[in-house]
């Protein structure tokens, strides 16, 4: 609920061709598309469409599924990558019918991380992959070191490279860089027989994930900064 009423706030700084903020035409919940209650907010503000934003357990082509309650089915199609499990976040378009009945138009679906964090992902490996570092960063948390973890995005909208800060105090006492699948210049490790890439970059991979490689390279890592810097 935090995540969706931070967004729904943030879209309060968007104003429409209309005159309207983002935020007044702007619904979190499918129950007031159900009771009409979007309907008759579009009507009364003169307003051509409003916004559903839903977190949703799946989604196929033309219907956005919430488990237990009933699915929502959306005239036009939803586009997104649709065959990546779920959670998804998914944007609706509704417009009033000439019965005043509100209808959901058409639709954009993104992967996330999890119904915790709106993180959007682009595979299901990249989602191990980040719940494996934000167990990390609880762990050293717990031991006084600040991890952060940032992404640089492809033009693909993918993430092609994480980037690990690790801070003690106001001291930053490490850096770390892994690499995504699709990057080039890979060479093997001897020592850990981890992939490595330019500037001492960790290669992810879902094999060296899997088996372990990465863990035992993050602790290694982690440890050698820390001895380095007094820790």
């Amino acid at each position: 609920m935090d995540e969706l009423d931070a967004l729904v706030e943030a879209a309060g700084q968007v104003v429409l061709t209309s005159g309207h903020r983002l935020s007044e035409l702007l619904w979190t919940r499918s129950g007031p598309y159900w009771n009409e209650a979007l309907a008759r907010t579009l009507i009364l503000q003169q307003a051509r469409q409003g916004f559903l934003l839903l977190l949703a357990q799946s989604v196929t082509p033309r219907a956005v599924l919430f488990g237990h309650a009933s699915p929502l089915v959306v005239e036009r199609g939803i586009e997104g990558d649709l065959e990546l499990p779920g959670p998804h976040l998914v944007l609706l378009v509704c417009t009033v019918d000439p019965t005043g009945k509100a209808v959901a138009r058409r639709g954009y679906a993104q992967a996330i991380k999890s119904a915790r964090c709106f993180m959007p992902v682009g595979s299901a490996f990249e989602r191990d992959a980040l719940e494996a570092l934000i167990a990390l960063r609880e762990k050293l948390d717990c031991h006084g070191v600040e991890c952060t973890i940032m992404r640089d995005l492809g033009e693909e909208g993918f993430a092609r490279e994480w980037q690990v800060g690790l801070r003690r105090e106001a001291t930053t006492i490490g850096q770390l860089r892994i690499v995504l699948p699709g990057d080039v210049g890979i060479a093997e490790d001897g020592e850990m027989g981890a992939a490595m890439a330019g500037n001492g970059a960790f290669a992810l991979t879902p094999a060296n994930f899997e088996d372990g490689r990465f863990v035992a390279w993050l602790e290694r890592e982690i440890g050698k900064n820390g001895r380095a810097n007094g820790g």
